[in-house]
């Protein structure tokens, strides 16, 4: 529950999670002609995935839109981070060192 402080008593849910419920549970519907010919993948948002352990909702949600969804090398919590998550982009950058992987 979020904001109890402030005499909230909210279940805050993510956008894909509530996505996928609802297409899960048939209560919401998706043109699956539109995209089917369409390769897709999809690169794991950082916060989303690693701070929210969010990573199956996305994958569903695509794969009913094509058949021809295509799992990144590098995916989930191996997904390449640009460390802009949390306003990183505003703080004093590093020496870049070998090895680093972005």
């Amino acid at each position: 529950m979020k904001y109890p402080d402030l005499g909230g008593k909210y279940e805050v849910v993510n956008y894909l999670q509530f996505l996928n419920k609802y297409l899960s549970a048939g209560k919401l519907k998706l043109n699956e002609t539109l995209l089917k010919d369409v390769t897709i993948t999809y690169h794991d948002p950082c916060y989303l995935g690693r701070a929210n352990d969010i990573y199956d909702e996305p994958r569903a949600i695509l794969k009913n839109l094509t058949a021809n969804f295509v799992e990144m090398h590098r995916n989930k919590s191996f997904a390449l981070c640009c460390g802009a998550g949390g306003a990183q982009m505003f703080k004093r950058g590093r020496e870049r060192r070998q090895g680093d992987i972005y």
